[in-house]
């Protein structure tokens, strides 16, 4: 496996200076239109070739547009509509419509009203979100009822579109997916992934999807007799196949009403990493947990901030990234306002815990109904500012100076994360001699052993942290993996 770890260009490991570079160099709050004009409901923001952000809301909840404005290098264009006139989309502040990107292909989704009589609709722009083709139905569905478009695109441009199917009562809810494989123009028949939850989906939750290569990971919440969990399907052939089911939540919520509340998943190089809202403490938390798409293997699931008093609610999750370099935000709302908090990791999900942030410190009062995506060592977030009617936009870039590397983490180290001890594959040493060296952050070495012919040694468990192995010989072979204790 690769593991993408933060380094300064002229040295490769065991910086702490450089793994803890966890604040971002924050940009100018930026009105993106004028509310009273264009509306404000629940923005979302994509990424197109240049770095250039592009972002979708909607102009109300009534008969009101889709809008897209694109970024012109010190402001957004102009809004564009991207509904045909007369065309009444869904959209409210906690489900709606969707935007994805890959380059210059940029696709939004969208569902008709009224629900029961009308179907998903995907429209393309091939200029980086400046004019928009014609839409196409996409919803070619496995059941007569359908809501709550979502999407992901892959590497070559193309989309995948996930979306809830009812049967012809409004009952039986299950997520499918429909991914295309002509950029855009046509999508075949959805294929049900929700039934390797065993269990019906929270039929007013939205469902999120993310794509890594040929790994597609959509993701819901479950409805199993009122525990309200996550869970997702993970397809490792493009999309083609949903065998295997990961149940992303161990708090076991139960809850008899709709939370109206899903999960946001991302996937590195071996790890699913999901935020999400649970209540199962007793107060609305988000969450985040890690399970090993490759292997099914366990990881953790915990609160983002053990440390906010119990009065305060959290919800509406997002995650964005690329490989370790994580970010989420969500809505956090304490003694009558509402904030955009955020937390940014460049060394994994375990970097996110605890280490939270204020977004919108430019502007005060209700701000609410965040997103967020990453390209080119930026994060972009958008929001709503409840007290002008606006949609907001902040970008956060990486510090310069720091870069992302791949580490070679093609050393096997299992279980990981463990709050057990780890055994370190030996098996490349081929019966010679090696030197086994852990370290932690700060570059001290922790453990030194040298090592012949096992199959496996034994790494004793440390205090909760990150730390690093590096397997040497005398072949000049070199491994190394990066490991979690909690």
């Amino acid at each position: 496996m690769k593991t993408k770890l933060l380094f300064p260009t002229f040295f490769f490991l065991f910086y702490s200076s450089c793994i803890f570079a966890q604040s971002l160099g924050w940009g100018s709050e930026i009105t993106v239109a004028n509310g009273s004009t264009y509306g404000d409901v629940r923005p979302r923001i994509a990424v197109t070739a240049g770095n250039i952000p592009v972002v979708l809301w909607g102009g109300g909840t009534g008969t009101e547009p889709l809008y897209v404005a694109r970024w012109n290098g010190s402001g957004f264009n102009a809004p564009v509509m991207v509904t045909p006139m007369n065309v009444d989309p869904f959209i409210d502040t906690w489900a709606g419509a969707d935007i994805a990107a890959n380059g210059n292909n940029v696709f939004v989704a969208y569902k008709v009203q009224p629900e029961m009589t009308n179907n998903i609709y995907v429209v393309k722009s091939s200029d980086g979100g400046i004019t928009w083709a014609t839409p196409v139905q996409a919803d070619m569905g496995i059941a007569p009822y359908d809501r709550f478009p979502s999407l992901a695109v892959d590497a070559s441009g193309n989309p995948s579109l996930m979306f809830m199917t009812f049967d012809s009562t409004w009952g039986t809810p299950r997520y499918a997916v429909s991914s295309s494989t002509n950029g855009g123009l046509t999508f075949p028949m959805a294929i049900p992934v929700s039934t390797v939850g065993s269990s019906n989906v929270c039929d007013c939750c939205p469902g999120y999807m993310t794509i890594k290569g040929n790994y597609f990971a959509p993701a819901w919440r479950r409805n199993n007799s009122n525990i309200r969990d996550m869970w997702a399907a993970i397809s490792s052939d493009g999309g083609m196949n949903y065998a295997t089911g990961l149940d992303l939540d161990n708090t076991n919520w139960m809850l008899s009403s709709c939370p109206s509340s899903g999960p946001s998943p991302h996937l590195t190089s071996d790890s699913l990493v999901t935020a999400f809202m649970s209540g199962a403490s007793g107060d609305n938390r988000v969450y985040i947990n890690t399970r090993n798409y490759m292997n099914s293997g366990s990881g953790f699931t915990e609160m983002i901030d053990g440390s906010v008093p119990s009065a305060a609610i959290q919800n509406y999750p997002f995650i964005a990234g690329s490989g370790d370099t994580i970010a989420v935000v969500y809505q956090e709302a304490l003694s009558g306002n509402i904030d955009v908090m955020y937390s940014y990791s460049n060394n994994g999900a375990h970097g996110l815990i605890n280490n939270t942030g204020l977004v919108n410190n430019s502007t005060a009062g209700n701000q609410k109904n965040p997103h967020i995506v990453y390209a080119a060592n930026t994060f972009h977030f958008v929001w709503v500012d409840d007290v002008s009617g606006n949609v907001m936009y902040k970008a956060g870039s990486i510090p310069t100076g720091i870069h992302e590397v791949e580490i070679n983490s093609s050393l096997s180290v299992y279980p990981n994360p463990s709050n057990e001890s780890i055994r370190i594959d030996l098996s490349s040493l081929n019966g010679g001699k090696g030197i086994v060296e852990l370290f932690d952050l700060n570059g001290k070495i922790i453990k030194t052993e040298q090592v012949s012919g096992a199959k496996n040694l034994l790494i004793e468990k440390q205090i909760p942290g990150i730390y690093f192995v590096k397997l040497s010989s005398e072949n000049n072979l070199l491994k190394t993996a990066k490991i979690v204790f909690y």
